[in-house]
């Protein structure tokens, strides 16, 4: 008996193995598309450097690696501002002596009493990335800095930015507190870059106020008010400061020409003996070497019909749905190649059959497009149809699958061992 016991536990580990295998196997490692190598950088600690237009990262260092930056903290405030307040900002908020509690830093100068325009405090705290503001901020949005705080960490968990923990809506004075990486910053980033609103008030050059104060934009990149050292007319939005000893120089902007469009993360940027910010310097290289070397081009257009794939389980005769492109498919060339669009040639990763229930809308695919054997676009292949599941065909079939299944293997070895003979 004992035996018989060991013979199955034996089989069912074996088996339990076999199915354990796929998902242990290491990730292969992203595609090469091709491009040469982008500028070399000195004195950034992390670079994450993206063009948003062909989903492509161009250039990433220390992209992991967890820094403490304020910068990335005030553009997660920003965003939460925008996405709460954006339909208040006619409205006006009193600031009260608990709202300026703690704050610290540069500061607008908000006094106790104050009657504040909503959107003038945007303007406050996104475009002038003023201290107070944001605290204001916080209170208009959740009532308080620690519910805000609280809101900043979920929202930034949402979008994928696991390793950053905030514990102020400013990232100062504690920054060493808070973590986060260039590829969590980009998340974040990228979702500011989608809200127009954000945009339109981090990209400013300056702001009148309603009580006729001006407002300079902060970021170097965006306006010359400062100092013109920096400042590139391609440049948008959206956040650059220092943040002391322990985090540097940091940058978050995105740039523009045409159809490309690009985010940069520069973080941890040193400042040389002679006052020049690295951080800037390093944005600035990687922006124009990317604009001056590479077009965009475009191959399909979004909502270009690709193919059909055969939807299962519906019951009904005609169960083939078309899909089609979810967005534009672009590629990114350099300019002074002489490219041959015969070449390019598409490839299409998409099933044969799928099972309903599905929606217009759900991606069931990729689409790349190929120059001499080197990806150069891709883009996801999405349905334009949506089908309803049968559900005695749904049930047949997991009945099936089941009988299939290793589990289902399992219970017969085992069932077969411990039998009486």
């Amino acid at each position: 008996m004992k035996i018989k016991r060991l013979l199955a536990f034996s089989a069912a580990f074996i088996l339990c193995l076999c199915t354990l295998l796929p998902c242990l196997a290491v990730p292969a490692r992203a595609e090469d598309f091709g491009l040469p190598e982008p500028p070399e950088l000195e004195g950034v600690g992390a670079v994450y450097f993206y063009n948003i237009t062909s989903d492509k990262v161009i250039k990433a260092e220390n992209e992991t690696l967890e820094v403490n930056t304020s910068t990335s903290a005030k553009v997660m405030m920003g965003l939460l501002a925008c996405e709460k307040l954006g339909n208040r900002l006619g409205d006006h908020i009193q600031v009260t002596k608990e709202m300026l509690e703690g704050v610290s830093g540069v500061q607008y100068g908000f006094l106790t009493g104050q009657s504040v325009l909503i959107s003038d405090l945007l303007y406050a705290a996104i475009c002038g990335s003023y201290n107070d503001a944001a605290y204001i901020v916080a209170y208009a949005v959740s009532g308080g800095v620690e519910n805000f705080v609280t809101l900043m960490n979920k929202r930034a968990h949402e979008l994928g930015a696991t390793k950053t923990y905030y514990t102020n809506p400013i990232g100062y004075p504690d920054n060493a507190s808070m973590v986060t990486t260039a590829s969590d910053t980009a998340k974040i980033a990228l979702a500011a870059y989608e809200n127009q609103l954000y945009m339109e008030i981090c990209s400013a050059y300056k702001l009148q106020t309603s009580e006729g104060d001006v407002i300079y934009n902060r970021n170097y990149l965006v306006c010359s008010y400062s100092t013109s050292k920096y400042y590139n007319k391609d440049c948008l939005g959206m956040n650059a400061g220092y943040s002391g000893e322990a985090g540097g120089w940091s940058v978050i902007t995105a740039a523009e020409d045409g159809d490309q469009k690009y985010l940069c993360i520069i973080l941890g940027g040193e400042e040389s003996s002679d006052g020049t910010i690295y951080a800037y310097t390093a944005a600035n290289k990687l922006i124009d070497w990317a604009l001056d070397e590479y077009v965009v081009y475009n191959v399909f257009k979004k909502g270009k019909e690709i193919g059909l794939i055969e939807i299962g389980l519906t019951g009904m005769e005609e169960n083939k749905a078309s899909y089609v492109t979810a967005s534009d498919l672009n590629i990114y060339i350099q300019k002074d190649i002489q490219y041959h669009t015969e070449l390019l040639e598409p490839k299409i990763d998409v099933p044969s059959k799928i099972n309903a229930p599905v929606s217009a809308g759900d991606k069931v695919g990729e689409l790349k497009v190929y120059y001499e054997g080197k990806c150069v676009g891709k883009c996801d292949l999405v349905l334009t149809e949506s089908y309803e599941q049968n559900p005695i065909l749904a049930g047949i079939d997991k009945v099936s699958e089941y009988l299939q299944s290793r589990a289902f293997m399992i219970e017969l070895i085992i069932a077969a061992v411990l039998s009486p003979c």
